[in-house]
Parts: C-alpha cells; sequence; structure tokens
C-alpha cells in the first residue's frame, strides 16, 4: 500500500508537472499493467479493484495539492523561463518515447503517421500566432463541455507514457494556468466537471488505448511522438538575451537531463 500511495504522489506531478507524464512513473514504479487492469474492469470486481486503486489514487490528490501553487506561481511570475524547463523536459523524453516505437518493430510507413500528426500540431500553433488559430481562448468561466474535455485530456495522459497532460493543456491557450489556479483555490465549480471528464475519459478510453497499443503499437507511439514535438513548437516562447538566456539554458538543460534520468530509470525498472 505505502509503495501504491508513493506511485500515486508521484503520478500526481507528472499529471500536473508540464512535460513530465505520470504513465512513466506508473511504469517505473512496476503498477502500470495492474492500474490499468483494475482500471478497465473497476465494476467487475469492485471491492477488489477499489482498495488496489485508492492509494494511488490518494497519492495523487495530495501531490496534486501540494505542487500545484508552486508550479503556479513560476508559471504566472517567469513564464518564459519557466516553459523553457517545460520544454526541455519534453524533450528529455523524447528518447523513451523512441525506444517505444522500435520496441515491437519500426516501419517506414509509421514515418508517415509522425509527420501527419506533427504538422497538424505546429500548424494549428502557426495559425494561433498569425491570428488566426482554431482554438479561442480559454475564458474566465469556461463551460462545462470544455471542463470535461480538459479532464479528459488529463485522463488520457494519466494512463499513455510519455504522454503529457498538462503540456498539451498549455497548447490549448490558457487552460492549464486556469486549472492550476482553480486547484490552488481548491474552485470545485472548476475541479468537479474536470475530474469528471478524467474519471470519464479513464474508464471509457482504456479499452480503446489497450486495443491501440496491442494491435498498433508502434504506429501508436509514432503518433505520440508527432503530438509532442508538435506540442515544443506550439509554446515555444522565443528567445531572450543576457542573464535571462542564460537561466533559460540552464533551466532547459536540468529539465532534459531530469527527463532523460527518469527514462533510464524506467528503462531499468529500478522501482520495481
Amino acid at each position: 500500500m505505502k509503495k501504491r500511495f508513493l506511485a500515486g504522489f508521484f503520478i500526481g506531478i507528472g499529471m500536473i508537472a508540464p512535460g513530465v507524464s505520470g504513465g512513466v512513473f506508473a511504469v517505473m514504479y512496476g503498477i502500470y499493467d495492474k492500474m490499468l487492469a483494475a482500471l478497465a474492469n473497476i465494476f467487475r470486481d469492485f471491492k477488489k479493484n477499489f482498495t488496489y486503486l485508492a492509494p494511488i489514487a490518494l497519492g495523487g490528490i495530495i501531490s496534486v495539492l501540494l505542487t500545484s501553487r508552486l508550479i503556479l506561481f513560476f508559471f504566472v511570475n517567469y513564464p518564459t523561463p519557466t516553459k523553457y524547463l517545460f520544454i526541455g523536459l519534453v524533450l528529455g523524453s523524447l528518447p523513451t518515447i523512441w525506444k517505444e516505437v522500435n520496441s515491437q518493430g519500426f516501419k517506414k510507413g509509421h514515418i508517415f503517421w509522425f509527420f501527419i500528426t506533427f504538422v497538424i500540431i505546429a500548424g494549428l500553433a502557426f495559425l494561433q500566432i498569425k491570428g488566426e488559430g482554431l482554438i479561442p481562448p480559454v475564458s474566465a468561466n469556461p463551460s462545462i463541455p470544455a471542463l470535461l474535455f480538459y479532464g479528459g485530456i488529463i485522463g488520457f495522459g494519466s494512463v499513455v507514457p510519455g504522454v503529457s497532460a498538462s503540456f498539451i493543456l498549455i497548447y490549448l491557450g490558457n487552460a492549464y494556468e486556469m486549472l492550476l489556479a482553480a486547484i490552488s483555490s481548491l474552485n470545485f465549480a472548476i475541479l468537479i466537471p474536470t475530474g469528471l471528464g478524467v474519471l470519464i475519459s479513464i474508464v471509457f478510453l482504456i479499452k480503446l488505448i489497450n486495443f491501440l497499443f496491442s494491435r498498433f503499437y508502434a504506429l501508436t507511439y509514432s503518433c505520440i511522438l508527432g503530438i509532442v514535438l508538435g506540442s515544443v513548437v506550439a509554446i515555444w516562447p522565443g528567445f531572450l538575451w543576457g542573464w535571462q538566456a542564460v537561466l533559460c539554458l540552464v533551466l532547459f538543460i536540468v529539465g532534459f537531463l531530469f527527463s532523460v534520468k527518469i527514462g533510464s530509470l524506467k528503462a531499468k525498472n529500478t522501482f520495481k
């Protein structure tokens, strides 16, 4: 139980810190397969599955509540250096994702799907910069369908190793900042629909995700790789000069090395 609580705590960090995947921490702690099975069959043996998942959920909730205010402070007051840290975290995870692409047979056709997903995400970012974006700014009082959608993204990122849901939310305007503020202030009008979206996403997409990984593992991760790289383009904050440029470079390197280290721990199954 202590191991699952600790795993849940780090999964929570992965859910809220852009560039870090909660799913990767689940793999590192050796609970990923069992967690997916419990989620996919939650109602088949509810007591057993609930007992298994409860410490993970509790650790995740406590982690999110403890870290949200700190991350929000840096994201609001030092946005550009913070984004460089996040970009470093994301790019440092690419070797891990690439290993997953190759682990079950890479084919030249996968490059096509990587290119398609990359162009879609990067293209939307370009239109957004030009003022022709298809993604409207997030309002101070987003609709319930929007909050369910954001929760769905968080749920997806929680169960797919290598995908940072928070990083995708940054791309969606100020959705990430809005959700961080809601967590910090315990705004249940936002948190309840978002949490419901997380649950719906996990329950209803888990079988689809299992199907895709069982039948099209390398292709699916090729698409994920395209989404990840396209998202980097989407939130690129530009260049700074002087001491701020040095700070951004240092944070980028720290984030990159941290993700590489996390990926190596996953590969070695250090925590299993």
